[in-house]
């Protein structure tokens, strides 16, 4: 019984952080969009409007998965927000003899 309690528990947290990482995602694709000149604002982005930021995200090879990216996005945003600082020398082609 334990175990199985245990096992919901892990089956929650994960579900949890899948949803988290989505509504993130979101949040970061409407931003995207919003940039792109896609939609007007964050806030009045419609489904059509994300849509259309996916597609463009897909077409410069930036994503593999269209159904996975709202949640890479938010992966990608809260491993930023976790790991320490990077300068943009460190990724810098100079540095890599590019």
């Amino acid at each position: 019984m334990k175990l199985l309690l245990a096992l919901v528990a892990v089956i929650a947290a994960c579900l949890f952080t899948i949803s988290k990482l989505h509504d993130d995602g979101t949040m970061i694709l409407a931003s995207l969009a919003e940039e792109y000149s896609v939609c007007t604002n964050v806030n009045a982005c419609s489904d059509e409007d994300l849509a259309e930021m996916t597609d463009l995200l897909m077409e410069q090879d930036d994503y593999n998965s269209r159904m996975w990216l709202r949640v890479v996005l938010g992966w990608e945003h809260w491993v930023n927000r976790v790991t320490p600082n990077s300068s943009a020398r460190d990724v810098s082609p100079a540095r890599y003899g590019g």
